[in-house]
């Protein structure tokens, strides 16, 4: 990406203090994501890139897990939600209901019945359970007060469900999602605590940090309330009508049982940028950062040659950005590039190329044939297990 091309120049700036300020103050400010009206995120170039990240991670794992990743409707019938599981007036109040001649729809706010509609009139065997789903989609919910990616009118999900014959098969594919999550969080570091339901089929993850509501979270604080973000949870659903039914091995009528599982995308998002920063600013694991490598101008009569080896780079498909804004001094271009979390950096310098990794003056020349996608890969590689 080149950084004289984004929409938001005013935030392309250092910001001091960092580690003493709210994460969302800098994630949420046109870099990362912005929101021009409450509740509505754009995921501008680098947020995209994270949650481009996230979504891979999560279908790898999910196939590893025997997940099957499937893609759902953004509109369900009326009928269908008041077939759920109960919904309370609170939270009805809050579905986005369409005009016609779409007046029997509403926006996704819970997609169950979605599945479960799907499933009811199809003569499921015994011989096809489990069937287990997992799928990324957006939930919208008219909510009065918007606080950015903590509490959204749209907010970008995973849901998984489970078609289960007994009890038991229900409690593995509870426990299947819990080890997805888990893997998950692993994979980006994030530490969380876990609480599970009396009955064994629930649980709920939740990141303890900087940001999130006031949570009573008794085992983790039986005195006063926990500053908490709740991220993720699974139960069993028990819907009013439409349950599907399969033939068992004895060749009766059973009723399946539904497994359901959610993780908000956007609240995982704001997480991450609460956990991974430092005095410098974010410090992404490398299964999420957006940029590998800053290529740094020194001044502006470096620019043609800067980006000559930068579209080289992103030939090779390399994550790269340029700091091609103009008048910009060196040393404000690599505090950027160090707060938005680039391991390392590539000033060039009258023809020098000099590579610098991130938070460390010391320059290492190199020469323009070292500057491939592999090389600079490598570098960030050895640098990181130099620090652990």
């Amino acid at each position: 990406m080149r950084y004289s091309r984004q929409l938001f120049q005013a935030s392309l700036r250092q910001v001091k203090n960092f580690n003493d300020l709210p994460a969302r103050i800098f994630a949420e400010n046109g870099n990362f994501v912005v929101f021009k009206d409450p509740g509505l995120p754009f995921f501008m170039p680098l947020g995209k890139r994270i949650m481009e990240r996230l979504t891979g991670l999560f279908h790898d794992m999910a196939r590893q897990l025997g997940l099957d990743v499937i893609e759902v409707p953004l509109l369900m019938r009326n009928d269908l939600l008041r077939m759920g599981q109960h919904v309370g007036n609170i939270f009805a109040r809050k579905i986005l209901n369409l005009s016609e001649p779409l007046d029997k729809y509403h926006l996704l706010t819970t997609p169950e019945m979605l599945l479960i509609n799907l499933a009811s009139d199809l003569q499921i065997s015994y011989r096809q359970l489990p069937i287990r789903f997992l799928y990324q989609t957006e939930f919208f919910r008219g909510i009065p007060h918007c606080a950015g990616l903590q509490k959204s009118r749209q907010f970008k999900c995973v849901v998984g469900t489970s078609f289960d014959a007994d009890s038991s098969s229900l409690a593995e594919s509870l426990k299947i999602y819990e080890r997805l999550m888990d893997m998950l969080c692993a994979a980006i570091d994030l530490p969380i605590f876990k609480r599970h339901g009396h009955s064994g089929l629930a649980f709920q993850h939740f990141y303890l940090g900087g940001v999130g509501d006031n949570l009573e979270l008794p085992e983790v604080n039986s005195n006063q309330r926990v500053r908490a973000l709740e991220l993720a949870m699974a139960y069993h659903y028990k819907p009013t009508n439409l349950p599907p039914r399969f033939r068992t091995n004895r060749n009766t009528n059973s009723r399946v049982l539904v497994g359901t599982f959610g993780l908000g995308l956007s609240r995982l998002l704001l997480a991450i940028f609460d956990h991974h920063r430092d005095s410098l600013g974010f410090k992404f694991p490398v299964t999420l950062r957006p940029v590998t490598l800053t290529v740094i101008p020194s001044t502006n009569s470096d620019m043609e040659n800067s980006l000559r080896i930068y579209t080289r780079l992103v030939e090779q498909r390399l994550s790269v950005a340029i700091d091609d804004r103009i008048n910009i001094g060196a040393g404000s271009r690599a505090a950027l590039s160090d707060q938005i979390g680039a391991p390392i950096k590539l000033i060039i310098k009258k023809g020098a190329l000099l590579l610098c990794p991130r938070g460390i003056l010391d320059m290492k020349p190199i020469a323009e044939a070292q500057c491939t996608a592999d090389f600079f890969e490598t570098q960030v590689n050895s640098n990181s297990q130099q620090r652990v």
